[in-house]
């Protein structure tokens, strides 16, 4: 059975999101864990989530190419 390569294409797409969005979640969750602020948490998630979503994208336009 053959599978459409579009469909494979936004599947993979959604996981990686996915993931992002896991990795950066742990990383806030840990950090509240470590310092007891909710605002530490936030801090880190939004590092977290700048870095890593640039990352991201940048690596999605290059598959787009």
């Amino acid at each position: 059975m053959a599978v459409d390569p579009d469909i494979k294409s936004q599947l993979g797409k959604e996981g990686r999101l996915w993931l992002l969005s896991f990795v950066c979640a742990a990383a806030g969750a840990t950090g509240v864990y470590l310092s007891g602020s909710v605002g530490v948490g936030v801090l880190v998630f939004g590092i977290c989530l700048t870095v890593l979503g640039t990352a991201l994208l940048t690596y999605e336009k290059r598959r787009r190419q």
